[in-house]
């Protein structure tokens, strides 16, 4: 691995791991369901716009199931359980915990 793709790694669980710290303190006040649908909302509109700056056809029509089914999977329950957690747990437990998420991905990738 390159120096570049370790700092970019380091990168994505900086960024990964402050998002979660401003669920600690969203959950409590619009409650858990409304953080992760706003969390979600928001990255869907991001890449819904990005697709469309680079003209990138999704088709829809014949995918809407599994865009469903591996949206909910990979970041709606995932989210939501978060939120949840995000009650009880302090935020920094949950921040280390989750900015160690791409690392484990890049070694369960790599295995």
């Amino acid at each position: 691995m390159a120096i570049i793709d370790i700092l970019l790694l380091v990168l994505l669980s900086a960024i990964w791991g402050s998002s979660f710290m401003f669920m600690r303190y969203l959950a409590p006040i619009i409650g858990p369901v409304a953080t992760a649908d706003a969390r979600v909302l928001i990255a869907g509109l991001f890449l819904v716009a990005l697709f469309a700056l680079m003209r990138f056809d999704l088709k829809w029509r014949g995918r809407w199931k599994r865009y469903l089914v591996i949206g909910l999977l990979n970041s709606g329950l995932p989210f939501l359980l978060y939120s949840y957690a995000s009650l009880t747990l302090p935020s920094s437990v949950e921040v280390v915990v989750n900015a160690l998420a791409p690392g484990f991905g890049a070694i369960f990738g790599a295995i």
